[in-house]
Parts: C-alpha cells; sequence; structure tokens
C-alpha cells in the first residue's frame, strides 16, 4: 500500500522537500547498478540475468523516442511554436547530432547493469520519510549513467521551471537552490556507496580480488574505480542531456514544463533546458565532477535573475 505517498513531480513543483530522497534514492542506484554488474556477479549470473530482462520492445521505444526521432522530422514530436528555430538548429547540429548518436549507441550496447530506464520524478513516490521507486517495465541491462542521469535532468527540469512557477524571486532562489544541492548529494552519495559496495564485496569476474594481490595492487585498484565512476558520470551528463532535449523536442515533455500556461514564459524554460542538455550532452568528456554539471546549470541560467 503506497498511499501514503505522492508521486514526486508535483510535490516539486509546489516546492515540497523531501529530506530523505538523496540518501534513498544514491542508496537505490547504488544498490541495483553494483549488484547486477559485472563487479558483483560472475559471467553466468550477469548473462542469465541479461536473458531475462532482454526487453526488446520497450527498449525500441527508448532507442526512437529518446535519441532518434526527436531529431528529425517524425510525426508524434511535439514542440512549443515559439521554438521552432531552436528545434531546428538542433537537428542541424553535426557536432550535437554526432554527440547523441554516441550516446544512442552507449544505451544500445552498454550493458553494464541492470537499470530501471524510465526513472524520472514520475517513477519516484515519496514522504518525508520514505522513497518508492515504481513502474519498472522499461527494466533491461543497459548503461549505469541512464537512471542516474534521468534522476538528475528530471532535477534540473523542475528548477527551470519554477522560473514560471515561482515569481517570488527569494523563494524561487532558495527553492533552486536545494534541487541544485540535491543533484550535488544524489551523485556524491551514489559514487560514495557504489566504490564501498565495490571494497566490500569484490567477488566478480571482471577483475577479481585476486588480480590486484601485488605490491601496487592497492593504488591500480583504487585508480580502476576512479576511472570506473569517471565514466559512469560522463555517461551521467551524456544520457542525462539526451533525455533534457527529447523533453523539448519529441513525443513526451514534462507536467513541470507543460503546466506552464504562458507559451512565453514556457520558452524560457525550454531554452534553457535545451542549451543546457545540448552542453551536457556534447561537453560530458570534459566533465570530472559533478560541479562541473552544475556549474553548466548556473552558467546557463544565470541571466534570468
Amino acid at each position: 500500500n503506497l498511499s501514503h505517498l505522492e508521486v514526486m513531480r508535483r510535490p516539486l513543483v509546489a516546492r515540497k522537500r523531501f529530506p530523505h530522497f538523496a540518501d534513498h534514492i544514491s542508496t537505490f542506484l547504488a544498490r541495483t547498478l553494483f549488484f547486477t554488474s559485472d563487479f558483483y556477479l560472475t559471467g553466468l549470473e550477469k548473462k542469465e540475468l541479461q536473458a531475462q530482462f532482454i526487453n526488446p520492445h520497450l527498449c525500441k521505444i527508448q532507442e526512437d523516442f529518446v535519441f532518434t526521432n526527436p531529431f528529425m522530422d517524425s510525426p508524434e514530436n511535439r514542440w512549443n511554436p515559439l521554438l521552432d528555430a531552436e528545434v531546428q538548429a538542433v537537428r542541424r547540429n553535426s557536432t550535437l547530432k554526432l554527440a547523441l548518436a554516441e550516446m544512442k549507441a552507449s544505451y544500445m550496447t552498454h550493458a553494464e547493469a541492470l537499470i530501471h530506464s524510465d526513472l524520472h520524478t514520475g517513477s519516484i513516490m515519496a514522504n518525508e520519510e520514505t522513497t518508492k521507486v515504481i513502474d519498472p517495465e522499461f527494466a533491461f541491462y543497459g548503461p549505469m549513467g541512464f537512471d542516474i542521469g534521468a534522476v538528475l535532468e528530471n532535477l534540473v527540469l523542475n528548477y527551470l521551471s519554477h522560473f514560471a512557477h515561482t515569481p517570488d524571486v527569494d523563494m524561487r532562489k532558495e527553492y533552486q537552490a536545494y534541487l541544485l544541492g540535491l543533484i550535488r548529494e544524489i551523485w556524491t552519495q551514489f559514487a560514495a556507496k557504489f566504490e564501498a559496495l565495490w571494497l566490500e564485496n569484490n567477488r566478480g569476474e571482471l577483475m577479481p580480488a585476486k588480480y590486484w594481490d601485488y605490491p601496487g595492487g592497492s593504488e591500480a585498484f583504487a585508480e580502476f574505480r576512479r576511472r570506473t565512476l569517471a565514466h559512469i558520470l560522463r555517461e551521467t551528463a551524456g544520457h542525462g542531456g539526451a533525455k533534457m532535449l527529447r523533453r523539448m523536442m519529441g513525443i513526451v515533455s514534462v507536467w513541470d514544463i507543460t503546466s506552464i500556461a504562458d507559451l512565453a514564459q514556457r520558452a524560457v524554460a525550454e531554452r534553457l533546458a535545451i542549451r543546457i542538455g545540448s552542453r551536457w550532452v556534447m561537453e560530458r568528456n570534459a566533465i570530472h565532477s559533478v560541479d562541473d554539471l552544475i556549474g553548466i546549470v548556473h552558467e546557463e541560467a544565470e541571466y534570468i535573475g
């Protein structure tokens, strides 16, 4: 019985705070991604799970509607008519489209862990004490950064929506700071928890503990963990950016944005989302910390006031 919980999206528009959300969702991400990966499972165990969650038909929906159709002519695409110029610019931006093609290849070929694959704030229910993830029908073996990116980009879209939803400047800035703090805490806690699980449970066949059993091996293992988390962060940026873009010019937007009745006000948030999402995708290889991700949000939004 989840009747005591709320789907998170609308309460976030109403500036509600969830004091345990960063802790809960980072734990969910760290545990589900680590314990279904090669860092924990044997090759046989992982491949049996992959077969169980192959999910080709729902994967095809994501492949088309997240990574492909929004960025070309497709009859289901919808966008604010004030964004015609921005949509055409995205479709003709070869640097961006090459980067988006790389993210689609990641989604289709990087079977890193069992992912939810639709982990937005409409798939999370919470109250001040509890958090539950729902609607797992898209789950399959994919890139770890896809789920993390989905959570973070939804928080960014909520952040942008408050330029219209919260006209009081002080109230808006305070809540937007809270949202960016959530982004920082979710990544920071995820990375710490994932690495701790790895250190405690290094039983997988990718690189077993014995592999690092030599003078200098512990330092090399630490570097391998650092590189792995850096890779996940880059993928988080790329997939989060792709999903942010598709919400602005594809088949499905988010209520945070579509509930802004005035199209001109909505376009302010949407143009920011297009710029931030584009940069997250194109600049992902220059993302070295979660503060780099947040910095892009600050840089694009600073002139709105």
